[in-house]
């Protein structure tokens, strides 16, 4: 995940995604000015709240779980089960029915899980208050410390407190398929993501182009308008989808159809820069001539 960002003036939350597949039994957070001062000491973080079992038997290949309780699951929200011999795996949850304790999964499970096996999130969060995001900065970072199974970690990460936050939602699936077509059925027919609808693609195809823009030296929050990226994210998305799959639609040459994906990825996201008259270089809430006529005519980073 690339660096997160906060709204000025008014905060927001921050997140990491423990990768050891248990839950903490404590966490905290401290903050840091990107010259080194201390924005925030440390303080407890929030752990998510899904912390349950799974009842009865479930085989291997199962697309649903039956738990104790999932009323503190998410939809869209990856979860960690552990079976009893020591086997885990990463679930994304794309419906929760409320009337059964009920997960439908995205994909198949690759183990078996028998009664009382866990089922969890581990999602640490920490809600920034507007009073410590009152200024602009660039790479602030956030101490995070917890224990984990036994074992006391910590991670470093960055965040950035800017005027507008890259949207985490530029692009609606339904826009997705209007931009991109009969791209889009054939996309679906060769993957087995369900319910969803293109979330985990397009959200993917998001932070990609926006690194893109980054590494081209532009600042994707200074855009006071996101609205022009929805043709590069989706293409940005069926080039990710052809390069992750290797398939390609019948009477299609595999690398011809990626190297015509990244073509146009490629040029959608020149034109979006191009045609842009909303980049706010200075950072200063206005709009110069300059700032409204400029065009960005630097070579698009090439994958």
């Amino acid at each position: 995940m690339i660096r997160q960002e906060l709204q000025i003036d008014a905060g927001g939350t921050i997140r990491l995604d423990v990768p050891e597949p248990y839950r903490p039994s404590v966490a905290t957070v401290a903050l840091f000015k990107p010259d080194g001062s201390v924005l925030q000491a440390a303080a407890s973080a929030t752990i998510d709240a899904c912390n349950t079992t799974i009842v009865g038997t479930e085989a291997a290949g199962s697309t649903a779980l039956v738990l104790t309780d999932n009323t503190d699951c998410v939809v869209g929200r990856t979860y960690v089960a552990r079976n009893a011999d020591g086997q885990h795996e990463w679930m994304r949850v794309p419906r929760v029915d409320s009337g059964g304790a009920i997960v439908d999964l995205v994909e198949e499970t690759e183990y078996a899980y028998a009664a009382s096996d866990a089922f969890l999130g581990n999602r640490l969060t920490y809600a920034v208050s507007a009073s410590l995001a009152d200024a602009l900065y660039d790479g602030c970072r956030a101490y995070w410390e917890y224990t984990v199974n036994g074992d006391d970690k910590t991670v470093g990460d960055l965040f950035d407190v800017v005027r507008a936050p890259w949207p985490s939602v530029v692009l609606r699936p339904d826009r997705f398929k209007a931009i991109v077509g009969e791209a889009a059925s054939d996309a679906q027919q060769r993957s087995e993501w369900a319910g969803l609808d293109f979330a985990d693609e397009i959200a993917e195809a998001t932070d990609g182009v926006r690194v893109d823009l980054i590494k081209r030296g532009l600042v994707p929050s200074q855009f006071l308008t996101f609205r022009q990226f929805e043709r590069p994210i989706a293409f940005r998305a069926l080039l990710n989808m052809a390069e992750d799959s290797g398939h390609a639609p019948p009477g299609a040459e595999l690398l011809t159809y990626q190297e015509t994906r990244r073509e146009r990825y490629l040029t959608a996201l020149q034109d979006a820069i191009n045609a842009t008259r909303s980049y706010d270089l200075s950072d200063d809430l206005g709009l110069s001539d300059a700032e409204k006529d400029a065009k960005r005519s630097a070579t698009v980073f090439q994958r």
